[in-house]
């Protein structure tokens, strides 16, 4: 049991900062956000004596913030106007109720861009009265998607109100990039709810689209190509490109049909409309400028409802989101009016078990880009260009900057995972394992590390901005050792050109894996992790007084 004292204080802090519907990103600049985030793990001073990594990461966020720094940091992509598609995202994603059971269930669900070293979510549910219902916490390491769920016993008749208060807080640990600090980002959403509407008039929720007539699992969603050899693909969107980015375009149509003696559908509630993918970060249908014609596909059927949707969702995948590879979940609700007053509520998710009543478990997709590769041309130290697998021992390269490296061993192997391509706006392009160095703007990434935001630097120096990223199915790769005369950094690699690009041999991919390792392993503070994770858990549940 989580005690009242803790509680309480925390309730309090967050009584001022929680605003339903929306999402607050903390501000440790702002003493309730920073008390409040304080209280979360023990007070400033347990922090600072127990966690002193985190504390550290604490203390480098809070100086940020009070710079007006980093609390809403934008990307240059994101600069612009428009919105943007698959951002970091926290979401309460269920809050039903059974009345035959009396049986409570909220689900929270945080989906990030990028893995975090850690992420540590904070479920709390009480009454508007202020009486507490339930809460959890729980800490997962090494993530970008985490899913919490209470499910406790409510018996409306025993506390003062029936509306809830759902809170839902999110902390995660950003993992560093070369000589970046670990940085930390806080969120808050919260949903009130009033129980005794959650009554449930619904039969049965059918998705007719995202929906796989060749029993695909995923559901596979083209964009920009046709379906290459092997593939079976459920639909294929043709190229539609806005101001040069790719638009997000999704068809989501399906039927509700309702109990037997419920009176006839009425119209939806548009401020309860949300309709997501959660992949790598999330990305939300956009209702800006359209609330009527979203109300408008809503529309009555003999025994229920029907809806279809605009496919186009009027938001942007940003390159910074290439490639996109991961798993997208579906999550949807909206509630409704009846004829009569009475209101209902349909919940559309790929991560519910099962379907059953207003609930309806959909298929997840796989959102996919691109073409196929060609084989890897190296160029060599007298200006001729050699596919890598006719190069020997012995010959001679022309290196990243200017000087011939002779190759001193060759390495050949099958990798298990697919290869990656990545694509630049000049018309270039390499293929290779995500492991691989790759000289950018930025300095040396490896290929798993990079996006849209990046650029390759070619043999002259010049950045290429990358428009694609995505796997190919090839299995065969092949990396060179190279030795430069009086290169006192031998052990730390060199570099060379593969089509064009400048590109880091096997010596610099082992040296640049082993130093990532070294600073993920600092940036997770392992050490402290166990410690950190017993003392911020929580899980409770308390009847109404």
């Amino acid at each position: 049991m989580i005690q009242d004292s803790i509680l309480k204080k925390r309730q309090e802090l967050l009584g001022e900062i929680r605003k339903p519907g929306e999402v607050i990103n903390l501000d440790f600049s702002n003493e309730v956000h920073n008390q409040y985030f304080l209280s979360l793990y023990g007070g400033y001073e347990n922090l600072k004596e127990n966690f002193p990594c985190f504390f550290k990461a604490y203390e480098d966020t809070k100086s940020l913030h009070e710079q007006g720094l980093g609390l809403n940091y934008k990307t240059l992509f994101q600069e612009e106007e428009r919105r943007r598609n698959f951002v970091d995202g926290i979401d309460i994603s269920q809050v039903s109720y059974s009345f035959d059971d009396k049986m409570l269930k909220v689900e929270g669900i945080t989906s990030l861009v990028e893995d975090a070293a850690f992420i540590d979510e904070h479920l709390d549910i009480k009454t508007t009265a202020g009486q507490p219902v339930a809460g959890k916490s729980q800490s997962t390491s090494n993530s970008f998607k985490t899913i919490i769920t209470i499910e406790t016993d409510f018996n409306p008749s025993e506390f003062h109100s029936t509306e809830i208060q759902v809170d839902y807080t999110v902390v995660w640990m950003e993992k560093p990039k070369e000589e970046e600090k670990p940085l930390l980002k806080a969120q808050v959403y919260s949903k009130d709810s009033e129980v005794m509407e959650l009554i449930n008039f619904v039969d049965k929720v059918e998705l007719m689209f995202p929906k796989s007539e060749i029993g695909n699992n995923p559901i596979i969603i083209c964009y920009n190509r046709e379906a290459l050899v092997g593939e079976s693909v459920d639909r294929s969107y043709p190229e539609a490109i806005y101001n040069g980015i790719q638009r997000l375009l999704l068809d989501f149509h399906g039927k509700v049909k309702f109990l037997p003696n419920t009176a006839k559908f009425q119209k939806i509630d548009p401020t309860t409309f949300l309709l997501k993918l959660v992949s790598r970060g999330m990305a939300q249908y956009s209702t800006a400028g359209r609330i009527n014609e979203i109300v408008s596909r809503f529309t009555p059927s003999t025994d229920g409802f029907d809806f279809s949707l605009n496919y186009d969702w009027k938001d942007d995948v940003p390159t910074a989101r290439l490639p996109l590879q991961d798993i997208a979940q579906i999550q949807m609700t909206v509630g409704f009016y009846l004829v009569d007053g009475k209101k209902g509520d349909i919940i559309i998710s790929s991560t519910v078990p099962a379907s059953i009543g207003n609930i309806c478990k959909a298929i997840p997709l796989k959102l996919l880009w691109g073409c196929l590769s060609k084989d890897t041309i190296v160029t060599m130290a007298d200006g001729s260009n050699k596919q890598i697998n006719r190069i020997r021992i012995g010959e001679k390269l022309t290196t990243g900057v200017g000087s011939v490296g002779v190759v001193t061993n060759i390495w050949r192997g099958i990798e298990e995972e697919p290869l990656l391509r990545i694509e630049t706006e000049n018309g270039g392009f390499i293929k290779c394992t995500e492991l691989h160095p790759l000289m950018t703007q930025k300095g040396i990434k490896t290929a798993g590390n990079l996006n849209g935001e990046d650029m390759l630097i070619d043999f002259m120096g010049v950045p290429n901005k990358i428009t694609a990223i995505y796997p190919v199915n090839e299995k065969e790769v092949i990396n060179l050792d190279l030795s430069i005369v009086n290169n006192e950094n031998e052990e730390q690699g060199t570099t060379m050109i593969c089509n064009g690009f400048i590109v880091g041999d096997n010596r610099m991919q082992n040296h640049h894996f082993l130093w990532q390792k070294e600073k993920m392993i600092e940036g997770r503070c392992y050490e402290e992790e166990s410690v950190r994770k017993n003392q911020m858990f929580y899980e409770w549940g308390l009847k109404g007084e």
